[in-house]
């Protein structure tokens, strides 16, 4: 590592002050709350808004000190030394508004043409890992080719791995506790009940490609008394992160790697919405009335946009297919077509085919999801759902998951939280 860089991370061990973090109580969590404690490490933090975290760096001086991309600022960066036995690891925590700001802070971070700018600080083994509100970069010392590097990363591996489930555990308490604000109002009736499994099958192509095949399984954990939100959670078997290597760090090339971390991730989804989903999926629940609109006319509205339309409206299943007008004697520039069958009973999706192909730009893709289990019969659904009803109180689960984060009982190997 040349001698600017080593001089800026030597500064930024001896700049950070040890005392207490202070921690969020039973309300909104904070990147105070992700801080874990290290066996056999001393623990140093402090606290900034972004601007003056950026000064901070500058001082030292750190090259790409305001590193951001973003046009959201994160609202504090805790920075944190983890030392012992001459080498170290150091934290940064950026804590958003949004996981929207987050998440774009994040991709923006790792672009297709160029690094982002929070990797060309330091020549060392670097990585960052994203969930709800929160941004988390780390990075260790000695730097690449000195003595105690790989020792420095080894304690980066398992620090970060603890880290890891930290920030699941308390994005999944945000999540669950965060009850959205909903602008419909009026009756909705959902033909899913809490605890109920759902698997699809998903596939998709672009022009060069194809995906991999992938399963999704949702599990409906809860719904709002009034019926108009959902709280839904999937099983994931690893956290996604960025990786850039010591030995990568003057060719600036970084990597998408994984954590291997067993965890549920979680998603409200309300009347809002054209029909369930988790996050960024398409929706694959429809409710069986909302408002005014029964099932068909709810599924007739993902088709609306396409000239040529048809609907089959049979005992169990409602299927719509749509697609761009055919050319007379020529070839459109552009074609699309949209072919959902939904389940009567529950609105469950169980076929979604979804091609596209504009010639004038070269663009083709498609997107299919395809039903293959749930944990109940559906034929014991019949048309009708819940009426409306009240349906299922979400306060138990909110009760349950704050005093697990509070207790902390998914503590690493090697580390511990701070709350404990």
């Amino acid at each position: 590592m040349n001698s600017f860089r080593t001089s800026a991370i030597i500064c930024l061990a001896l700049f950070l002050a040890s005392f207490a973090p202070v921690l969020s109580d039973a309300g909104t969590p904070t990147a105070m709350d992700l801080l874990v404690d290290y066996t056999g490490a001393t623990v140093s933090v402090d606290s900034y808004p972004y601007q003056e975290h950026v000064a901070m760096l500058q001082s030292i001086p750190v090259p790409s000190h305001d590193y951001l991309k973003g046009e959201a600022e994160p609202g504090t960066v805790v920075f944190a030394s983890y030392s012992g036995d001459g080498i170290g690891v150091f934290v940064e925590i950026h804590e958003y508004d949004s996981p929207e700001d987050a998440r774009r802070e994040y991709s923006l971070q790792n672009p297709s043409n160029r690094i982002g700018d929070i990797f060309v600080r330091f020549s060392t083994e670097e990585w960052m890992v994203q969930q709800g509100r929160f941004l988390i970069f780390v990075f260790c010392y000695p730097g690449y080719g000195e003595d105690g590097h790989d020792e420095a990363r080894l304690m980066l591996v398992d620090l970060l791995q603890v880290l890891g489930e930290r920030l699941i555990e308390v994005v999944s308490w945000e999540t669950v506790q965060d009850l959205p604000t909903v602008e419909f109002r009026g009756a909705i009736a959902w033909g899913i009940e809490a605890g109920d499994e759902i698997t699809w099958r998903s596939g998709g192509s672009t022009m060069y490609s194809s995906d991999d095949e992938e399963v999704l399984a949702w599990e409906i954990v809860s719904i709002s008394q009034d019926n108009l939100a959902v709280l839904m959670r999937r099983s994931r078997d690893r956290l996604e992160a960025i990786q850039q290597p010591g030995w990568a760090s003057g060719r600036q090339l970084v990597y998408t790697e994984y954590l291997e971390i067993p965890h549920h991730e979680y998603s409200w989804s309300t009347a809002d919405d054209t029909g369930l989903k988790f996050g960024d999926t398409n929706a694959l629940i429809f409710p069986l009335f909302r408002g005014s609109e029964n099932l068909k006319e709810i599924v007739e509205k993902q088709i609306a946009r396409l000239p040529e339309r048809r609907t089959t409206d049979g005992t169990e299943s409602i299927s719509v297919y749509g697609k761009t007008s055919s050319g007379m004697g020529f070839t459109p520039l552009k074609n699309e077509w949209l072919d959902i069958t939904v389940h009567k009973g529950t609105g469950v999706v169980t076929s979604y085919d979804w091609y596209y192909h504009d010639r004038e730009y070269s663009v083709q893709t498609s997107k299919s999801f395809a039903l293959i289990d749930t944990n109940f019969a559906m034929g014991e659904r019949p048309p009708g759902g819940n009426g409306g009803e009240i349906g299922e109180v979400v306060l138990p689960l909110l009760l349950i998951l704050p005093f697990k984060l509070i207790q902390n009982k998914r503590a690493g190997p090697s580390g511990r939280s701070l709350m404990a």
